[in-house]
């Protein structure tokens, strides 16, 4: 009986501290381009154990060289385009610095559909929705996000 009340209390420790369920985030970035815009995107996915829990996206996007008409044609496009995305599980903002536009996006594995990351894949060009039905690992994810040219680090 003693052995048991030890081996439950070890598993209650390992469960609480981590052990088990251990967090662990890969950063990727990559420059390119975000609706004809210079652009740096960065995701931060969040992993507990093996299975991917949240990402964490934000775009910065260069408007420094455009005239005040352009930077309003681009904030709207860039709204009109991260909108279509938002559903549950599912948040984005589009804010307005003086030479940028940072678009954030967040998203929760848990609560959206594999439809709502299907729209997040076609407006940003990745694979997430993949990702969600395979249950990728980290990495899984690092060896697909590097395939389509993002540098990763844990």
């Amino acid at each position: 009986m003693k052995k048991y009340g030890i081996l439950v209390s070890v598993l209650f420790l390992s469960v609480v501290t981590g052990c088990f369920f251990s967090k662990e985030t890969v950063t990727c970035t990559m420059d390119g381009k975000q609706s004809g815009m210079d652009a740096t995107k960065e995701i931060a996915a969040t992993f507990e154990g093996n299975e991917l829990k949240q990402l964490n996206m934000k775009i910065t996007v260069d408007v420094k060289d455009q005239t005040d008409g352009m930077k309003g044609v681009a904030k709207s496009v860039l709204e009109s385009t991260f909108k279509e995305m938002e559903t549950d599980g599912i948040t984005e903002s589009v804010t307005e610095e003086e030479d940028h536009f940072d678009v954030v996006v967040d998203v929760d594995f848990e609560k959206t559909k594999t439809e709502g990351l299907e729209q997040v894949d076609q407006n940003l060009d990745s694979h997430f929705a993949d990702m969600k039905e395979q249950k990728a690992t980290a990495d899984d994810f690092i060896k697909v996000m590097e395939e389509d040219g993002y540098s990763c680090k844990k």
